[in-house]
């Protein structure tokens, strides 16, 4: 299970990467959550190919629904352990 903040992992990328662009150091800042968004893909590809499931959330997400996220893990969790 991963926690992606919100900035750096990218939420919303299209807009946020608009206005990052036309900021500060507007570059670099592209390029580094740019190479998060794609690192992060890369991990998850290589977890689901040794058989992980893989779960992301949005600290937005996780922050406005607990429970709800909680109990997707739950769920999850317990389906995986039945087939252990």
């Amino acid at each position: 299970m991963f926690c992606d903040g919100d900035f750096w992992h990218g939420k919303s990328w299209v807009a946020r990467k608009k206005k990052l662009s036309q900021g500060t150091n507007g570059t670099y800042w592209v390029a580094k959550i740019e190479r998060n968004i794609a690192r992060d893909r890369e991990i998850v590809a290589a977890l689901r190919i040794r058989g992980w499931k893989v779960l992301r959330y949005w600290e937005s997400e996780i922050r406005k629904h607990p429970q709800r996220i909680a109990a997707e893990i739950h769920r999850c969790v317990t389906v995986r352990s039945k087939l252990v």
